[in-house]
Formats: structure tokens, C-alpha cells, sequence
């Protein structure tokens, strides 16, 4: 099985001074693509939007349900890399009652996880 990638799609992009902060979508692929060891490749090439050829400062992934639905209860976090091709998404889910969340384990990607309407917010330095 292929490993799952995460699609990013830029909606919007913001200026300022020192950062380009970018708004946009994140797909993941469904099974039978396996989450990797540590993330999923998160990739913010070839997004003609983006003006820095620097990887992210920052990047904050969050689920957006549906009004009147509920969100899936898994964690995601982006991870910057050192070029704008390998960062990665990790997603954690609960690990029971009093300890810290697990990341998923390397097997197929959960049908609430491909599934999930995933929004994120992306801060680039400016150069």
C-alpha cells in the first residue's frame, strides 16, 4: 500500500510586513494509503500563491465539521520541514483516560481521518 499524502489548497494569502500567512485546505488520501511512522508528507510546493521560497515558520491545522456535525477527535499538527516539500501532518488520537495522546500507528488511514474537513493556517517568512 501507498503511503497517504496530504493535498493542500490555498484559499487565501495575507501580507505583512515580515510574513506571508497563508489560509487554505488540506485533503488527506483514503485507504488503502498507510499514515507513515512520524506524518504524512505535507507539501506547499508547486502553490503559485505562496511567494517565499522558504519552508514555514508555523503551521496550525484544525478540523472544520459541518454545522451540526461533530468533529472526528483526532489531533492534527503540521510540522515544517527544511524545504516547503517535507514537512509532515501528524495525527494523534486518544490514548485512554489520564495519558497523553498516540500517534496513529503505521496502517491504513482512518475513514473519520480522509474523511475530516481539515483547514490550516501557514506562516512563511517574507524574504
Amino acid at each position: 500500500m501507498a503511503v497517504a499524502n496530504a493535498k493542500v489548497t490555498v484559499t487565501r494569502v495575507d501580507a505583512t510586513l515580515n510574513s506571508e500567512i497563508v489560509y487554505g485546505t488540506i485533503a488527506v488520501d483514503a485507504n488503502p494509503a498507510t499514515y507513515a511512522t512520524h506524518g504524512i508528507p505535507l507539501s506547499f510546493a508547486s502553490q503559485d500563491q505562496i511567494k517565499s521560497s522558504a519552508p514555514p515558520s508555523l503551521i496550525t491545522v484544525s478540523e472544520a465539521p459541518a454545522s451540526g456535525s461533530s468533529a472526528s477527535g483526532y489531533e492534527y499538527i503540521g510540522v515544517p520541514g527544511t524545504t516547503q516539500i517535507n514537512g509532515v501532518l501528524q495525527i494523534f488520537q486518544c490514548a485512554g483516560s489520564g495519558n497523553p495522546n498516540s500517534e496513529l500507528a503505521a496502517a491504513a488511514v482512518p475513514a473519520a481521518v480522509s474523511g475530516a474537513a481539515l483547514v490550516f493556517k501557514a506562516e512563511f517568512p517574507r524574504l
